[in-house]
């Protein structure tokens, strides 16, 4: 039996220390995770502080930079939204703002990773570190140029034009469809916007009234 504990005891600490190992193991690599400060240019160029001073330097040759950077970040293994969080908070994204910019990138990332196999193709890498349209190659959008869309027409507010979780990829030709008609989920994108202080109260008033524009035409 006391030879037993003696063993228990052994594999416990060495159980511990294992653990300790793999947190500073982990902590070090953190510490040498550089893309925070390289996605923060970009952050900034899409951050309510600048888009509504006025500043609409955000493009979509930005947005599709950083779509690029998450690639980089993806294939080094550190962690995408807290990385993409901590890039918009250092571009000058308050708490509130600097999740909701980091979960638009990270879901058009998966979109264009999963939906169109962009990043399958050398070439596309190019482009989009240049900021320039990549092209699908997944089944059934081959050769389609992807381009940015928007949820809600940035011509109910300018600073819709560079507000990340209002951009969406897409293919070019579904791009040029598009309309100024409202989503279904335009209210809720509105009210969450307006919260975080991402769009003026203009933009958000000229929202609801496009609103109930649209519901008379539905």
């Amino acid at each position: 039996m006391g030879k037993i504990l003696i063993i228990l005891l052994f594999l416990g600490a060495g159980y511990g220390t294992y653990q300790i190992f793999l947190e500073y193991k982990a902590k070090q690599k953190e510490e040498r995770n550089l893309w925070p400060s390289k996605l923060s240019g970009l952050m900034s160029l899409h951050s309510s502080k600048k888009l509504l001073a006025g500043e609409l330097y955000g493009t979509e040759s930005s947005f599709l930079q950083l779509l690029y950077i998450c690639y980089q970040i993806d294939q080094d293994g550190y962690p995408l939204l807290d990385t993409l969080k901590r890039g918009a908070s250092l571009g000058g994204a308050d708490g509130t703002e600097a999740p909701l910019m980091a979960a638009a990138v990270l879901d058009n990332y998966n979109r264009a990773r999963s939906t169109f196999g962009i990043f399958q193709d050398p070439a596309n890498l190019l482009k989009m570190e240049r900021g320039d349209p990549p092209v699908a190659i997944s089944p059934g959008w081959e050769d389609e140029i992807l381009v940015v869309g928007y949820k809600i027409s940035p011509l109910l507010g300018a600073e819709l034009s560079a507000t990340l979780p209002n951009m969406v990829i897409m293919p070019e030709s579904v791009r040029n469809m598009q309309t100024d008609l409202t989503p279904p989920e335009a209210h809720a994108l509105n009210a969450t916007w307006l919260g975080a202080r991402m769009i003026s109260p203009e933009c958000s008033t000229a929202i609801t009234e496009k609103i109930k524009l649209d519901s008379d035409l539905r």
